[in-house]
């Protein structure tokens, strides 16, 4: 493959180096180029995003890009990815802040891999089973089902905690693809709750880069060891938080313009 650019000067086609870049393997280009450009700029990798229909070449381009750990890896498909090859991907590249799971695994989900801070999981994949099992510090599941998942799982995990002497663990989010009906928090655990206290916590946490969460809606409690939680419920009665504040004295987050509050 050859590339030419016009030269400013003589208006003359001249050769330009990135042919030796190019090759008429599309995948041999991508990796070239992807090298090149890193040799230029070098610097961590933020994201990688593997959004490919055959999951079995996946393996193969996290080793010919060589990337060997990034702070977000998200998988998406429309087709099913296989329990093993999620264990392959993330054996090559270490994953140092959150996993994004936008694909349908099968046969089951790989818990015994190497501690991931944060697990993102959409598509309803999420179950009372998953949930208890994974040990990231945050974890995040979207589009669930009122028939895999339910709120009183949510309020089993959050008593789970609240017995545990878990030092780690930050947030926990549901939310469903339903509205789960409405209910007390005061009523639905034997929890001690406080109402919301500016002068204990600060009011937002963030959920992303654009979504932030007002706990001034939700109910405090504290362990017996000292420390402070909430646990709220969103306005449209889709989503419910469980949120650790290991530290108390950093007040609210500060804002860039473009939130949107959830």
């Amino acid at each position: 493959m050859e590339l030419y650019y016009l030269h400013e000067d003589d208006d003359n086609w001249v050769p330009a180096r990135a042919r030796q870049l190019l090759t008429d393997d599309p995948e041999s280009s991508a990796v070239n180029a992807f090298r090149y450009i890193m040799a230029l700029f070098p610097c961590p990798v933020e994201q990688i995003t593997l959004d490919v229909d055959e999951f079995n070449h996946s393996e193969q381009i996290c080793r010919s890009f060589d990337i060997n750990e990034c702070k977000l890896v998200k998988l998406k498909s429309e087709n099913k990815m296989s329990r093993n090859e999620v264990i392959r991907i993330m054996s090559i590249t270490k994953i140092k802040g959150t996993i994004c799971f936008d694909v349908e695994i099968e046969p089951g989900f790989p818990y015994e891999n190497d501690f991931i801070p944060r697990t993102h999981c959409r598509r309803g994949l999420a179950t009372r089973d998953m949930m208890f099992r994974l040990n990231s510090h945050v974890i995040t599941l979207s589009s669930c089902e009122l028939s895999k998942i339910t709120p009183d799982d949510f309020f089993d995990f959050v008593m789970r905690w609240y017995n545990s002497n878990d030092t780690s663990f930050e947030m926990l989010v549901l939310t469903w693809k339903k509205r789960y009906g409405e209910f007390d928090l005061e009523t639905v655990t034997s929890l001690n709750l406080y109402e919301y206290d500016e002068t204990r916590r600060g009011r937002y946490i963030r959920y992303n880069r654009t979504w932030v969460i007002d706990t001034s809606i939700g109910w405090d409690f504290q362990r017996s060891d000292g420390l402070w939680a909430t646990i709220a419920k969103t306005k449209p009665t889709r989503s419910l938080v469980f949120y650790v504040w290991h530290d108390r004295s950093s007040r609210d987050i500060v804002l860039n313009g473009s939130e949107e509050f959830v």
